[in-house]
């Protein structure tokens, strides 16, 4: 397969990997998608990690799942997005052909929407994630304020 790996400082180049191979616990994906966002632009561009594939936003198609994935939340063909964190080792990045991500971080994207759409979501939304957990209370959290926004769900604080 084909991926965008950082060589060196403010050096990036298309390589050849093997597919990877999910562990028990990983999704292998065919990437249809990536999207570009700041943590991928510091780590191609700023960051000292040579010889990283790059890229965290994705979205495709499950290829294979590891023996430990739970079958009744995805199987083969499902059409997913999420995230995984590209530049952390040799082997793990969006910007490439297949990746293997962590069913976790994953979800189905439904038929209405467009593949390209979906690969937008990661990102933004573990950063939503982040700043609900760190200034909002977990256990008083409303279930109602998923898809608000953050000042929404701040001002519902008790």
């Amino acid at each position: 397969m084909d991926a965008l790996m950082k060589r060196f400082l403010r050096s990036r180049s298309l390589c050849k990997f093997p597919i990877p191979k999910p562990k028990t616990m990983e999704l292998l994906v065919k990437v249809a998608f990536v999207s570009l966002n700041p943590t991928d632009y510091k780590h191609a561009s700023v960051v000292l990690l040579p010889s990283k594939i790059v890229g965290c936003d994705f979205s495709g198609t499950i290829e294979n799942l590891g023996s430990a994935v739970d079958a009744s939340r995805f199987s083969k063909g499902d059409r997913i997005a999420g995230i995984i964190h590209g530049c952390k080792d040799s082997h793990t990045g969006a910007f490439a052909e297949y990746l293997v991500a962590d069913p976790n971080m994953c979800f189905k994207v439904p038929e209405n929407v467009p593949l390209e759409k979906a690969s937008t979501i990661g990102v933004g939304w573990i950063s939503a994630m982040q700043a609900l957990r760190k200034h909002l209370y977990p256990d008083k959290i409303d279930s109602n304020l998923a898809g608000e926004t953050v000042s929404d769900a701040y001002s519902q604080r008790e």
